[in-house]
């Protein structure tokens, strides 16, 4: 480098290159590794006196520190005189110290990163503690939560066992420290995993496409209007029902367009082209929801043409129940003393404490069974009421006895216990609660099937049915012969005497009945029942039944609507019906529900899949009846041998015989294939392992079915079914896995199938390999078993597979097994069940099973799982549809009592935001919390917290 000269003393001076280097003693050269020459400046420095010099020396000696040193003249001289300076040599020192010392930026980061993991697992603990409150509805802050207090509320309580460390530190700290527990961090806790689960919520709903909306609102404890935002929708991934709680937001205001505006700004925060996907909405029916101009369903039409509205038909049962409670005069009289008893019992602290003591002592060792209000609000209140009266009776009535004698007991609490033991202790009570009982217990059950968030509208409509029917049934002689007999038996069974009780009667008539003139045509005379069973009969079994009927047909009475007809058709009995050509499918099939979602129907193609689809779907359905789910994960011990007969046998009683070899090969996990069996029944494919085989001795009565039922291998001589691993293909010692269920087979084939022959030499055996094709061709060996051609499709017919079996040595000694005691699946042990053998047993299984009859669940679930949804796209599209449309508002409700848990009256001041999150958090339960997730949402919340986590 070229130094620039300056005019020094008259002469030309500059830098020279030397001057980097000092010459020592010895006379080598050592580089001054301190001296920086600055191009700027002109100028040279010390680096060490820059960076580690005292101030002082800095301000006395300026020249190599602050101002740069450029004098040339002597230059040499002065920067040696520099280096031997002491102010130099101390900032050298430190230099040099500083550069063998540890590094303090690596010290920094690894001390940053051991606080980082530190707050982090502080942070985990913390959101498990807010998991578990906010799950559970429980409260967080205390009353006050002083370092001092020993009780600083649950939230802080919780937390101080397991963070015990964390929290001496806090305490111990002389300085201030952000703290992961404050209130402000306590809301960004419960955010974060609020927002965690909205975000699954958000994920699994755009996944599935079509939704549903319920809606509804409710005050809180806090006199604020709160409503509540359900979506309704079908899981992508296990294509099975779910309704999530994504909004609870605070409206003043509840007029339709008002609800209207919150319900879009709740779609806008969730990112969802509602105008589109929006299937179907459910509400109750007041008229700011139920309007057919200005209501919410009328403005969410207006633009969603596709989004149905549903009156929610757990709400219009609970009108008719509502409704037929005073149908007549012994109905009104029975929930009016039902009101009755229960406020004087309730309504005295004495009385309660008397009610308990006296039940007790007449029920030992059972629970007390509190009496029920008769709530117009609640879901059956009327039939909770009536059950807790009848369960308690004999409590009930000694405890009315005792206000009535007793000496602390008010006259209006005396007179109406005195009223109402007469009542009670009548015929007329128990006949007419047990009739409403009877009722209730066919109700009742369709109350409970109807809140459920898996219902869809033709398991709907299915249930309605039932109970409509089974209420007719009950409108006969024999039932009400039958409701006699049980008053008898409930009076016997008290531990009143039958004459305590006050026999039926008919008040006598102290005047003239007025006589009515006859019309045209009348012939039967206007006289009065004089007979009490029948007027009983007449006046009050006929006309509760006939209420509740009507009640119900007359509340449910949308199911002539063009959409349910077209609903009606994925119905199994109407596609059965189609099926066998008892109905033809009409012209315009569809035509309504391809209308409303023509973005996503084809009314042709649809009904031209559906056509296809009823010829087979009873086949599938059975198979998915009978079969383990895990058959399709191979969950079939891997080289299992069983004879071909059997199998076909097995197929046939499903009705697979008949199915398409394309259309079986998708209902099994393997492809199918043929090859030969010699006599031995050992000519296995190459590669296959030894077969075990069980020995002659052992096969004989109870032991062979024994060894089957134990997975056990086959004897020597039977033709075998060959499942190879479609992973590992390891062909080994392979087991038996015996499974016969027959139904309407040959008996001859039935009897062959059950004693297990070996099948004749040359029939073959069935061989499904799972994944390689290279076992031979496919229709030289379908060919071989006679497999019949029907339409260009091949088909598996008993009638045209030849099933001769050639004598052996093993057929002389098969011993039989009884086909009623070889019954097991795949991968479960055998359980052996007695049918129940009491009608009312079955009629108590019917209403349990009622919950899934009739649904479209179902037969999505087959579609779906068996891969006809790829064959049958715009049916799998519709029914998706069809089952995502809502049935209910019920969970709205549900929603109302997680709100009353969360915000009752001593948490009433508490924020909408921290409302809402606590809410989503206590209703989602079921969605599994990722803690490193949630650690992500909280560290964004602010650049402290994104430093420190």
């Amino acid at each position: 480098h070229a130094f620039p000269k300056s005019d020094i003393g008259g002469a030309a001076r500059s830098f020279h290159s030397s001057w980097y280097f000092r010459k020592l003693s010895d006379g080598s050269l050592q580089r001054r590794p301190w001296l920086s020459y600055s191009v700027k400046t002109d100028s040279v420095y010390c680096l060490d006196c820059i960076l580690f010099g005292k101030a002082a020396n800095k301000r006395v000696h300026p020249q190599f520190s602050t101002k740069g040193f450029c004098n040339w003249k002597n230059g040499l001289s002065k920067i040696i005189g520099h280096e031997t300076s002491d102010s130099h040599l101390d900032a050298a020192i430190a230099s040099e110290l500083r550069k063998v010392s540890l590094p303090l930026d690596q010290t920094m980061k690894e001390n940053t990163s051991k606080k980082r993991a530190e707050n982090r697992k502080v942070v985990r603990q913390l959101i498990d503690v807010t998991l578990f409150l906010a799950q559970h509805c429980m409260a967080f802050r205390g009353h006050s939560e002083g370092k001092t207090e020993r009780f600083r509320g649950n939230f802080f309580d919780l937390a101080s066992s397991a963070l015990a460390t964390y929290l001496d530190r806090l305490q111990k700290s002389k300085k201030k420290i952000w703290n992961f527990m404050s209130n402000k961090r306590q809301n960004l806790l419960i955010k974060a995993i609020s927002e965690f689960i909205r975000k699954k919520e958000v994920q699994e709903i755009n996944d599935a496409v079509f939704f549903s909306v319920s809606f509804d609102e409710s005050v809180d404890s806090s006199r604020k209007e709160q409503c509540t935002c359900i979506i309704k929708y079908v899981r992508n991934d296990t294509r099975t029902v779910a309704e999530r709680l994504v909004a609870v937001k605070a409206c003043a205001v509840t007029s339709g367009e008002k609800l209207f505006e919150v319900l879009k700004s709740i779609f806008e925060e969730l990112q969802r082209d509602w105008t589109t996907n929006l299937v179907g909405q459910a509400y109750d029916g007041a008229s700011n929801m139920r309007g057919p101009y200005l209501g919410l369903q009328a403005l969410v039409r207006a633009e969603a043409k596709s989004a149905v509205y549903v009156w929610c038909w757990a709400h219009r049962l609970s009108l008719a129940v509502k409704e037929a409670a005073g149908c007549c005069l012994d109905a009104g009289d029975l929930f009016a003393n039902l009101k009755k008893v229960y406020n004087v019992i309730n309504g005295s602290k004495n009385n309660v404490d008397t009610y308990e003591e006296i039940f007790k002592k007449t029920y030992p060792g059972k629970q007390i069974i509190r009496l029920k209000r008769v709530d117009t609000t609640r879901w059956m209140s009327h039939s909770f009421a009536l059950s807790a009266v009848l369960r308690a009776f004999e409590a009930i009535v000694e405890t009315l006895e005792h206000i009535k004698t007793s000496k602390t007991s008010s006259n209006d609490n005396k007179l109406c216990a005195r009223g109402l033991l007469e009542y009670f202790m009548s015929e007329k009570f128990v006949l007419t609660a047990l009739n409403f009982e009877s009722i209730y217990n066919e109700v009742e059950p369709l109350s409970t099937s109807l809140q459920g968030a898996d219902m869809d509208l033709m398991a709907a409509v299915n249930h309605v049915d039932i109970v409509l029917n089974a209420l007719r049934s009950l409108r006969s002689e024999e039932s009400f012969a039958a409701l006699l007999t049980r008053k008898d038996e409930f009076i016997a069974s008290s531990a009143f005497v039958k004459e305590a009780f006050t026999a039926l009667h008919i008040p006598t008539v102290t005047h003239r009945t007025r006589g009515k003139k006859k019309q045209d045509g009348e012939r039967a005379d206007d006289e009065p029942i004089l007979d009490t069973a029948v007027k009983f009969r007449v006046e009050t079994f006929y006309s509760s039944l006939d209420s509740i009927i009507t009640l119900i047909s007359e509340r449910f009475n949308d199911r002539a609507q063009s959409l349910y007809k077209d609903l009606a058709l994925l119905s199994k009995r109407r596609m059965t019906e189609v099926e066998h050509g008892e109905t033809s499918l009409p012209e315009d099939a569809f035509a309504a529900f391809s209308t409303l979602y023509s973005k996503f129907l084809n009314a042709d193609q649809l009904q031209k899949e559906y056509k296809q689809f009823v010829k087979v779907h009873v086949a599938y359905e059975k198979a998915f009846d009978k079969l383990p789910q895990d058959l399709h994960d191979f969950s079939l011990q891997i080289g299992h041998m069983i004879p071909a007969s059997s199998f076909f046998a097995f197929l046939s009683s499903f009705g697979l015989g008949g199915l398409p070899l394309p259309l079986l090969a998708g209902a099994f996990p393997a492809k199918v294939f043929f090859r030969g069996c010699s006599k031995s029944g050992s000519a296995l494919s190459s590669g296959a392992g030894e077969v075990s085989r069980m020995s002659k001795k052992d096969r004989s009565g109870d032991a062979l079915v024994d060894r089957a039922l134990h997975l056990e291998a086959p004897a020597e001589g039977e033709g075998d079914l060959f499942l190879e691993d479609p992973v590992s293909q390891e062909k080994g010692d392979l087991e038996l896995r015996a499974w016969l269920q027959l139904e309407a087979v040959d008996a001859a084939l039935v009897d062959r199938a059950l004693h297990l022959e070996a099948p004749a030499a040359g029939e073959g055996d069935l061989f499904l390999d799972p994944v390689s094709q290279e076992k031979g061709d496919l229709e030289r060996r379908a060919s071989s078993l006679g497999l019949a051609e029907e339409s260009g499709e091949q088909h598996l017919t008993t009638d045209t597979l030849d099933l001769s079996f050639c004598e052996t040595e093993a057929d002389e000694e098969e011993v039989g097994m009884d086909g009623d005691e070889l019954s097991c699946d795949f991968d479960q042990d055998v359980d052996v069940e007695e049918e129940p053998s009491s009608a009312p047993g079955e009629e108590r299984n019917a209403r349990q099973s009622m919950k899934n009859s009739g649904s479209l669940a179902n037969i999505l679930y087959v579609v779906h799982n068996t891969g006809l949804k790829t064959i049958f796209p715009s049916l799998y599209i519709a029914l998706k549809i069809a089952v995502t449309l809502p049935v209910t508002s019920a969970s709205t409700e549900r929603s109302f009592s997680k709100l009353k848990l969360i915000k009752h009256r001593l948490r009433s001041t508490m924020g909408q935001d921290r409302l809402e999150d606590l809410m989503v958090i206590s209703c989602e339960r079921d969605i599994e919390i990722n803690a490193e997730e949630v650690l992500k949402f909280f560290s964004c919340y602010s650049k402290y917290l994104l430093n420190n986590l």
